[in-house]
C-alpha cells in the first residue's frame, strides 16, 4: 500500500474530531468520526462510512465500527494520529477487513449508475417558444419584435 494512496480532504467548515479522506485509485470518499461504543456507551470508537460524491453517507453501504474503546478525552489525539497517517492506520493488522473494503476496486456498473443522465439538446426554436411571450410596450418588458 502506497503512503500516498489516500488524500485527507480539507474541510471548508469546522468538523470537530471527524474528517474525510479519498482513495486515489477508486476516487471513493470516506468519513471517519467518533461514535459511542454500542456495547459499552462510556467508551468511544471510530465509525468509517463510505460517502456519495456529494459527501453524504451512502445508504447502501454499512459503516465500519472499530478501533479500541477510548475515553472521550482521548478522541481528539487519536483522530489526529489517524488523520496524520491514514494509510498506516489502515495497514494495522486488526484493520484487514476495513482495508479490503476501503481499497476494493470500484464497480464500473455502480459508477455508471451514479453518473447523471446525459442532457438532451434542445433546438433554439424550442427555447424561444418557451420564452415569456411579448407583453405590451411601455411596461418595462422587452420591446415587441
Amino acid at each position: 500500500m502506497d503512503d500516498d494512496a489516500v488524500d485527507v480532504i480539507a474541510s471548508r467548515t469546522p468538523e470537530g474530531i471527524g474528517f474525510s479522506f479519498k482513495v486515489r485509485t477508486s476516487s471513493r470518499l470516506y468519513r471517519v468520526e467518533p461514535m459511542r461504543d454500542p456495547n459499552q456507551p462510556r467508551y468511544w470508537r471510530f465509525r468509517i462510512f463510505r460517502c456519495l460524491p456529494g459527501g453524504r453517507a451512502d445508504p447502501t453501504e454499512r459503516p465500519w465500527l472499530g478501533g479500541p474503546g477510548l475515553a472521550r478525552d482521548e478522541l481528539a489525539e487519536a483522530a489526529a494520529s489517524i488523520r496524520e497517517d491514514v494509510v498506516g492506520w489502515l495497514g494495522q493488522q486488526d484493520h484487514g477487513e476495513l482495508r479490503r473494503w476501503v481499497f476494493a476496486p470500484a464497480d464500473p456498473a455502480a459508477v455508471d449508475a451514479a453518473r447523471p443522465a446525459a442532457r438532451t439538446a434542445v433546438a433554439p426554436a424550442a427555447v424561444e417558444a418557451l420564452a415569456t411571450p411579448d407583453l405590451p410596450a411601455g411596461n418595462g418588458s422587452r420591446p415587441p419584435a
